[in-house]
């Protein structure tokens, strides 16, 4: 008798829709606290401030794809192909200012380190000089002009770049990004024609249109490896 008259009261309280909403209302979710709330402004705010902390800088004027690149070949069967590395950054950047004629991307490099031109810091509009390394067949360099400039949080920076020349058939390659890292002077290739074979490449620096006011210690480290000559005892063997 007492079980009948407790599912009485449940089916009276059913019926009413008195038990339904005494459910509903034990269910539903609490109103969100202040700090909960102010929490996704916080994480907006931070992204924020860790984005701006490190801003990219690019070369200010906006320039047509192939500008300052024509490929011709000059001399007899083909010959040479221009524009070489030098002349395409010279004509992107101006500089101009170390003129020695028919000359690699190190003699250039030299050449402006002396003048006081050159520096470890990267900047838009600057030319990047890679350094000799036979392990890739660049026995004179590569010379490599700079749109933009992303300073990385640990001291790296991430370089967009712009090169002719990178397969020795003066194509052009544009906006391809590079790790560069000024305390070992080495970069890495992330994107582009040399991303797959293209790291740990010794950088001499960057050259700019006026004094950096550093004094850059020339580069002394080996850039790749080489098979030593063997000497003459050595040849008499053979």
């Amino acid at each position: 008798m007492k079980t009948n008259l407790t599912q009485l009261v449940l089916f009276a309280l059913i019926g009413s829709g008195a038990l339904f909403n005494l459910t509903a209302c034990s269910l539903a979710t609490a109103p969100p606290s202040e700090a909960a709330r102010a929490e996704p402004a916080a994480k907006v705010e931070e992204t924020h401030a860790a984005s701006s902390a490190s801003p990219c800088s690019a070369v200010a004027e906006a320039v047509a794809h192939g500008t300052c690149h024509q490929q011709v070949f000059t001399g007899h069967h083909g010959g040479m192909c221009q524009p070489q590395s030098i002349p395409y950054a010279r004509c992107r950047s101006h500089i101009s200012s170390c003129n020695l004629g028919n000359t690699g991307p190190v003699q250039l490099f030299n050449c402006e380190q002396q003048r006081g031109y050159t520096s470890a810091t990267p900047k838009p509009g600057m030319l990047m000089s890679i350094g000799v390394n036979h392990l890739h067949h660049m026995p004179t360099g590569h010379t490599l002009y700079v749109e933009e400039v992303c300073p990385n949080p640990d001291g790296t920076y991430k370089l967009r770049v712009s090169h002719t020349n990178y397969d020795r058939h003066c194509h052009l390659e544009e906006n391809a990004w590079v790790h560069y890292d000024p305390r070992t002077m080495h970069a890495d290739f992330d994107t582009g024609h040399w991303s797959a074979w293209g790291k740990r490449l010794p950088v001499q620096g960057f050259i700019g249109h006026e004094p950096s006011g550093e004094t850059m210690t020339p580069i002394t480290r080996p850039t790749s490896v080489t098979r030593a000559k063997p000497t003459a005892k050595a040849r008499r063997r053979k």
